[in-house]
């Protein structure tokens, strides 16, 4: 199967969201993947952000992954929380969602390279992202990416464990 990525627009926001319940809904532990909702994911549509889908040929939505800037070194900024790197400039690599039946075709993957081709061209000098440790697929997938491990700690409502990884660039 081939998918093309091209940038989601708020037309595909609906999609989106759909597409984050069927995901949380067929996870064994919920607290992999924390819900966004309307109001972020809406956000993460519009400039400086980029969300970039993997679309099917029949042109459905199959994954998403977002590419976040931070506006200031607040709870946005992943990169206040790194212990080994210290990034002047760096950007998150958000989220991806994958449609639970379109796993296995490393969709998480590509749209990866496709977040880091972009990081790049937009000059940042670093990726973080988080990832729950109970979800060895995305964790994997980010090291495969070329991501470290930096630290695990409490984020997010609700103190959710996650691991924090880092890309430089």
């Amino acid at each position: 199967m081939t998918f093309e990525v091209k940038p989601c627009l708020l037309k595909d926001l609906d999609t989106i969201l759909a597409m984050e319940n069927e995901a949380i809904a067929s996870m064994e532990r919920k607290d992999m993947l924390r819900h966004n909702g309307r109001e972020m994911l809406s956000s993460c549509l519009q400039p400086p952000h980029l969300t970039l889908g993997a679309f099917s040929e029949n042109e459905t939505l199959t994954a998403i992954a977002v590419l976040y800037v931070p506006k200031t070194r607040t709870g946005d900024d992943l990169s206040q929380y790194l212990t080994k790197n210290k990034p002047q400039h760096a950007a998150n690599f958000k989220l991806c969602i994958v449609r639970p039946q379109y796993r296995g075709n490393h969709l998480m993957r590509h749209l990866g390279e496709a977040i880091i081709r972009e990081a790049k061209a937009r000059g940042f000098d670093g990726l973080c992202s988080t990832v729950s440790p109970y979800n060895p697929a995305s964790y994997r997938s980010l090291e495969a990416l070329g991501f470290s491990l930096d630290s695990t700690f409490e984020h997010y409502t609700g103190n959710l464990l996650r691991r924090l990884y880092y890309l430089p660039l």
